[in-house]
């Protein structure tokens, strides 16, 4: 068996590759299913979204909500590109709020629900029905953004 040496520029590229990857932050997204308990923590899984004649599906993106559980104990969460929220908590009842207003085709939405987190729950879906509506909104006031393109969701 004959070996060959690398060559040393080659050699050293591949280690400050390695030392690059290593060095960059992990964006590891939870993945977790509603309902499945992990270490006596439950898994969350919330969908935020918006819908109406035009669009059946539309996911509010970046909004940020409060999750208050018992003790007063407060998790702040933010939907992702899909409008979906991934937690996994301790099992509770949850005091699930806007941070802020979401505007949309006129109107501004802010949702605030108490949440039963146990096992083997669904998933929680807030939409604008079980959203607080009002017309117009206050001037200067946060908002969180909407997908700018209409989904179909999954049966």
């Amino acid at each position: 068996m004959h070996h060959r040496l690398l060559p040393a520029t080659l050699v050293v590229a591949a280690f400050a590759a390695l030392v690059a990857a290593s060095a960059a932050p992990a964006q590891a997204q939870l993945r977790v299913d509603p309902g499945v308990v992990i270490d006596g923590k439950v898994g969350l899984r919330v969908y935020v979204t918006l819908h109406d004649e035009e669009d059946p599906y539309v996911p509010v993106t970046d909004h940020r909500m409060l999750l208050v559980g018992p003790g007063a104990d407060t998790t702040i969460a933010r939907t992702d590109d899909a409008g979906v929220i991934i937690a996994l908590v301790p099992p509770g009842d949850y005091r699930l709020s806007s941070a802020e207003e979401v505007r949309w085709r006129g109107r501004s939405y802010r949702w605030d629900s108490v949440v039963r987190v146990r096992p083997d729950m669904r998933i929680v879906d807030l939409g604008p029905d079980e959203a607080v509506q009002r017309s117009g909104s206050a001037a200067g006031a946060r908002s969180s953004s909407v997908s700018q393109a209409s989904y179909r969701r999954a049966p």
